[in-house]
Parts: C-alpha cells; sequence; structure tokens
C-alpha cells in the first residue's frame, strides 16, 4: 500500500527519526525514573510520577511528555492538533489528537526508550504546603507501566513483596491527605473507596467503573490537580502570558457549606447520590480556557490551568511552549492575543463536542427508557434511583398519557420527598398538556407549595428557557402585620405587565416569597395570569393587627403607655417594676399577655393586658392601669390623662372607610356599598356624588356627598354613617 506524502507526515518522520536515532540534545538531559498508571487499554501516556519522603514532608516528581520541543508552532503537526484540539475516546477506538505514531509511540511515555519531558519538581512540608517548585527539562524512562488495577492490586492485597509497594503506599496516602486538604479549604473534594467514586476538578460526583480502583484513580488525579495549581500559581505571579482554567457556578447556588453537607448525605444516600449530580451539573458552567485569573469554583482556587496532558489536549500544548520560553529565558512564543484566539476555538470546540455528545446519549436513551417506560412495573419504578425514574418520566412524557403504574411510582415518590424542582416542572408541564389524571397534578401542585424554595428556580426554568422577557419580586408590609408578595412580569412576545390574581399574605418575608413563586408558577402552568393592576390583596391582610373590634382599634392609635410613664415619673409615690410578656398562638393567630406591675405607696398591683400583637396587649395594661389611678387616687392626675371616651378615640384617625368596615364586620350579613358620579367642572374644581349604601340588621342605610375625589366622597359618606350609627348604637 502506497502511503500520500503530506507536509504533516513528513514533520512525523522528522520527530520519529530524531527520537528513534536518541538525538544528541536528548541524552544530555538529566535521566528522570518513574511510573506510569493509566487505563488498561491506553497508548498515549501523558505523565508519569514519583514519590519520595524527605525529612521535611514529600518530594513529589511529575514529568510530562515534551511535545512542545518537537512540534514546530503553526507547522503541520501544530495545525492538526489544533483543528482536533482534544483526543476522542470513542466505542469505536480512540481518535488521537496527534498522528497514532507519535502519540502512542514515540511521544507517549511508555516503555520503549528514553522519552524527552518537562519535569516538576514539588516539595511539601508536613502541612502539604509548596516549599519548591522546579521545572527543568529531563529525559523520561520508564520503571514500569502500570494499569490502575495493576496498582490497586498491589495496594489493596498489601503486596510488600513488589519493588513499587513502598513507594505507591506514599502516593496514596500523600493523595488521601491531598484530597482532604483541599476539601478543609472549601474545595468540592470528596470520595468513598468502598463505593467507588470520586469527585472531578469540577466538583461534579462521578463513579469508577471498577471501585475497587478508585484509590489507583484518586492518586493519579491528585497529584495532577497539585501540579496543574503549583505552575498556574506560578505563572501567574510571573506575569508571563499562560491559559488558565477558570471555573463558576450559576448565581441560584447555595453557599458553599450547605453544598458540602450535601455532598456527606449523598455518601450515604443513593437517590441523595443521583439527586445532587444532577443538581450540579444544572447549577455548574462549564469551565472555561481563558488568559486572565476568574478562580475555579469545584477547586475553591484562584489560580489554575491545565498542562499534564498536551498528548491529548491541545490547551496544555500551548502552555508548553509558554513554559518552555520561562525555560530558556527568552520571550514567550505567543502573546496574550495569540492565546486569547487558542482560547475562543477550543472554547466553541467544547462546546459543540458537549452538544453532539448529548444529542447522542440522549438519543440512544431515550430509545431504551421509552421502552422501559412502557413496560417497567409499579414495583421496578419505585425501586430505581431516582435520577433513572427521572430519565425514565422525562421519555414518559414523549409517549403521550401516563401509564398507571408510572403514576402511581409519582404519588409514591411525591410521599417519600424525592422530587426536586426540576422534577416538579417537568411534571407540571405534563399536567398541562393533560399527560396526567387531575389527582396526580393536585398531588403535584400540593406537593410544590409544601418545597419552599422550589418554585424559585421553576421560574429561574421559565426565563432561560425564554418564556419571560423579566420577571420580578414585589414585597410590602401589610396593615395587618406581615408581609405582603407578588411576583409581577411580562411575556417575552408582550409588552403587558402580568401577575397572579392574588398577593400572598405571610408573616415573615421568605415565606411570603416563597408563595408568591408558587402562585407565579401555578398560574403559568394553568394560564391564569391577570393584568398586575387586577391583583387583589386578601382582606384579612388590610385590617391593621391590632384592630379585632371596634375597641382595638381605638387602643391601637391612643398612647396609653407613654401617659403611663409619665405619671410614674412625675409620682414618687409610684415606682414601676419589671415587666413581663407572654407569647402564644399560632404565626397566622398570635396572643400576647402582658403585664405591668406597679408600687402605689406600699401596696403593690398587676395590670394586665391581652391582644394580638404586644403594642396592643401593653397598651391595654397601661390603660387598665390608668383607669385604676384615676378611680383610686384621683388627686394623682393634673394632666388630662383620662382616657377618651371610644367615640373621640375612634375620630381621632381620618381613616373613617376602614373604621366602617371593621365595624360592620361584626356582623356577616352587614354590607356596604360606594357608588359614584362624576359631576364635572364646578368652580374650577371637578367634583363627584358618592352615595353609600348600608344595610346592617334588615335596615338600609343611604348616605351621600358631594367632593371634590372618590376617596373624598367615600371618606365623607363613611363619616356621615359612623357619626349615625354610633348614636344608633349607644357607642359614644
Amino acid at each position: 500500500m502506497e502511503h500520500k506524502i503530506t507536509p504533516v507526515s513528513i514533520e512525523v518522520k522528522r520527530i520519529a527519526d530524531e527520537l528513534k536515532n536518541q538525538a544528541l540534545w536528548l541524552s544530555e538531559r538529566t535521566l528522570f525514573e518513574g511510573i506510569t498508571i493509566d487505563g488498561d487499554e491506553s497508548r498515549d501516556l501523558d505523565d508519569a510520577i514519583w514519590i519520595e519522603q524527605t525529612p521535611i514532608g514529600w518530594k513529589i516528581d511529575v514529568a510530562i511528555s515534551d511535545l512542545a520541543h518537537c512540534i514546530e508552532p503553526y507547522g503541520p503537526l501544530f495545525e492538526k492538533a489544533r483543528g482536533r484540539q482534544v483526543s476522542e475516546y470513542l466505542s469505536t477506538g480512540v481518535k488521537n489528537m496527534l498522528p497514532r505514531i507519535l502519540s502512542e509511540g514515540f511521544l507517549s511515555l511508555n516503555n520503549s526508550g528514553e522519552k524527552p519531558v518537562l519535569l516538576f519538581s514539588i516539595e511539601l512540608n508536613q502541612q502539604l504546603e509548596t516549599k519548591k517548585f522546579n521545572i527543568n527539562q529531563a529525559r523520561f524512562r520508564s520503571i514500569r507501566k502500570l494499569t490502575y488495577a495493576q496498582t490497586a492490586t498491589i495496594l489493596n492485597h498489601n503486596l510488600t513483596d513488589d519493588p513499587l509497594y513502598e513507594m505507591l503506599s506514599l502516593a496514596s496516602q500523600l493523595a488521601q491527605m491531598l484530597v482532604q486538604k483541599r476539601r478543609d479549604r472549601g474545595a468540592l473534594a470528596f470520595y468513598d473507596l468502598t463505593k467507588g467514586y470520586i469527585t472531578n476538578e469540577n466538583g461534579q460526583l462521578e463513579r469508577i467503573k471498577k471501585k475497587e480502583t478508585t484509590l489507583a484513580y484518586l492518586i493519579v488525579q491528585e497529584i495532577m490537580i497539585l501540579a496543574n495549581t503549583n505552575i498556574a500559581k506560578f505563572f501567574a505571579q510571573k506575569e508571563i502570558p499562560f491559559i488558565f482554567r477558570n471555573h463558576s457556578m450559576k448565581a441560584a447556588t447555595p453557599e458553599r457549606e450547605i453544598l458540602m453537607d450535601q455532598y456527606l448525605v449523598a455518601q450515604t444516600d443513593a437517590n441523595a447520590f443521583d439527586m445532587l449530580n444532577n443538581r450540579l451539573q444544572i447549577l455548574s458552567n462549564p469551565a472555561l480556557y481563558e488568559t486572565v485569573l476568574n478562580g475555579h469554583y469545584g477547586l475553591n482556587e484562584t489560580a489554575y490551568a491545565h498542562i499534564t496532558s498536551p498528548i491529548r489536549r491541545f490547551s496544555d500544548l500551548i502552555n508548553h511552549y509558554q513554559i518552555k520560553s520561562y525555560i530558556k529565558n527568552t520571550e514567550a512564543v505567543f502573546s496574550a492575543t495569540e492565546l486569547n484566539q487558542f482560547c475562543s476555538e477550543i472554547n466553541t470546540g467544547n462546546a459543540y463536542r458537549r452538544d453532539v455528545k448529548a444529542e447522542y446519549f440522549e438519543s440512544k436513551a431515550q430509545k431504551i427508557l421509552a421502552k422501559k417506560a412502557g413496560s417497567l412495573s409499579y414495583g421496578n419504578l419505585i425501586e430505581i434511583p431516582i435520577n433513572e425514574f427521572r430519565k425514565i418520566l422525562k421519555a414518559g412524557a414523549k409517549l403521550g398519557k401516563m401509564r398507571p403504574e408510572l403514576e402511581q411510582a409519582c404519588h409514591w415518590r411525591i410521599e417519600q420527598q424525592h422530587f426536586t424542582s426540576i422534577d416538579f416542572y417537568l411534571l407540571l408541564k405534563m399536567a398541562n398538556e393533560e399527560k396526567m389524571s387531575h389527582e396526580l397534578k393536585i398531588a403535584v401542585e400540593k406537593a410544590l407549595c409544601q418545597n419552599p424554595g422550589a418554585s424559585s428556580q421553576i421560574i429561574q426554568f421559565l426565563i432561560k428557557e425564554g418564556f419571560f422577557y423579566q420577571i420580578e419580586k414585589e414585597i410590602t408590609e401589610a396593615p395587618a402585620g406581615g408581609f405582603l408578595a407578588r411576583y409581577i412580569g411580562s411575556y417575552t412576545e408582550s409588552p403587558t405587565i402580568i401577575s397572579t390574581p392574588i398577593y400572598t399574605w405571610e408573616q415573615n418575608k421568605r415565606d411570603a416569597l416563597n408563595k408568591a413563586a408558587d402562585n407565579w408558577v401555578l398560574a403559568f402552568f394553568n394560564d391564569s395570569f391577570v393584568d398586575k393592576a387586577l391583583s387583589e390583596k386578601p382582606d384579612q391582610a388590610l385590617i391593621p393587627a391590632a384592630v379585632k373590634n371596634i375597641e382595638d382599634l381605638a387602643l391601637s392609635k391612643e398612647n396609653y403607655y407613654g401617659k403611663l410613664l409619665e405619671i410614674v415619673q412625675k409620682e414618687n409615690s409610684i415606682s414601676a417594676h419589671e415587666e413581663t410578656f407572654v407569647h402564644e398562638g399560632t404565626p397566622h393567630q398570635p396572643l400576647f399577655h402582658y403585664t405591668i406591675p406597679l408600687t402605689i405607696g406600699n401596696q403593690t398591683e398587676s395590670f394586665e393586658g391581652e391582644g394580638c400583637t404586644k403594642k396592643l396587649a401593653k397598651q391595654k395594661a397601661a390603660k387598665q392601669a390608668i383607669e385604676y389611678l384615676n378611680k383610686n387616687y384621683p388627686g394623682l392626675n393634673n394632666n388630662n390623662t383620662n382616657p377618651k371616651s371610644l367615640y373621640n378615640q375612634l375620630f381621632d384617625n381620618s381613616n373613617y372607610t376602614s373604621i366602617l368596615q371593621v365595624m360592620l364586620q361584626q356582623n356577616p350579613q352587614n354590607t356596604f356599598t360606594f357608588e359614584h358620579e362624576d359631576l364635572g367642572q364646578q368652580n374650577t374644581e371637578n367634583r363627584f356624588s358618592t352615595l353609600l349604601t348600608i344595610k346592617m340588621n334588615d335596615t338600609e342605610y343611604s348616605f351621600n356627598s358631594n367632593a371634590p375625589s372618590k376617596k373624598e366622597g367615600k371618606k365623607a359618606t363613611a363619616k356621615m354613617a359612623l357619626d349615625q350609627l354610633f348614636n344608633n348604637l349607644n357607642l359614644s
């Protein structure tokens, strides 16, 4: 078979011949011997390690294949690697970034002769702090090529006769100490040797296919993270143009401490493991290659980079050119502008590959899941992990109406509180498309409202999917105490500002906003939005908190406590003691008991008040004290402290409409209505005629006024009604 000669093949032959003949430049490098640990089928070996203990701690040597010495910048091989960007490991085989003869042969750190490497030497003290960090050019000779399985066998079976046992034991001990230190510093770093999972550098949980090899994976991962972190910090301090690896999370991500707690739960609960992993995939932004430092959330590091896989990643190869410039003390091979261009190309390529991979696996999985959704029994559906059930549910949504078995499993998982916001979102979409029974829809809506915060996340999903142009929160203090809240917003295709039919009213802000979010989500899926001007406030929320009857309304406006303090301060014969209160009832129906003890002469009296707020209870106790003093010690009252009549108290407050409403609500059969007629301008002023009609105790009353506005008309007619009704009811 005749091979076509190309610029790439010419450069490959040049490199192969040079390495095959053990060129002089290679023999002049310092010899480093170490081991490689990789997968069973791996041939493209980028890295090798060796670990020793020192008097102060540890010495770690990491050797990385020196491709940058052999491949010319912007040459044919460089451009080939630039086009492919990464080696891809497919079910059909490996699609190498570089020709196989180099990536799996002459430049691979296998055991076939000496290879050029960059050697990174790191010395740590007992606290695992870096004390020395050196970079050199070296030549590598393999002591042994190990697989993860072989490494695990030596360690798990304590094969002390193996020449590498001592070094691997040190590596194992160091790796576990490094991951613990990273976790203590706030990194999302966890592993479980018995269950076979570790977190990757972005903090996402990964299951190891053969869980017995987890420790071997951990050794390699921790040593590579250590090398990548040290080189990133080193070049950041030197201010040499470099490609860094930045990672961030979305704004909805919980506090780091909360995430750490969720990892601990996931260690013991399979469902929690899948739920957390799914949640992290949603909350995590894709890691990016950039020339500026924006930090790495998963590692909780200010600086991080990739340099340990130049055979497999173009980003690492680029950084090697910059490293070699530093070693030779020459100008950097690539400028910041060139590096930015490379970053843009790599990030775009990574995004494309993620999408292609996701589409492939989605298509493949959907066929399997659709079959399961249509065949699995109820027992099977409640036994599988929540993450798998979620996929089956999603696949089932495309088949039409849910099977009874799938509905029953949903009911069971609602009761077990397995569902998160993304599950509720999917279920509500299915309900909106009439793919489930009315009973399940009601159960889903009820469970959503019992899951604080879930609706807030669903609102973010709705915005992300482009349903709404904007959504904002509104929250104000309610006259009745607590808070009134609602969401307002507009659909992407409409300028109309919409909201929910009713505000929520709760005693604290968080509950009010959570309920408002529930209302918004349910209004979206039930198509029940209204113009924002039409949102109604619950009647009870508008009645002042101190008002439970006419007497309480008057008390809430009068400062009896202040007057009592004036008396106590002026009268030497009266002394006050520590006041106490007791809080009973529920958040929605609170009850306070307030006690004011006074010593008058040689006698001590206690005055108690009861009310739905602490202030009202205190006012009642003070009023009782003043009445007692006026009755039994009339000589003390020289300051007009006699309580006003109830009639006068009420009319000190100008909100006659609210007073009338409270009075009439004492009997649910009482009603009142206002009617307005615009009389036009009279003497350069608009005038309105207002008619107030009241039905009370089978009697109808009418009151009419002429005022400059509807509001003033309501106020005037309400005052007329109160004047007459107070006299009729003999309340003054």
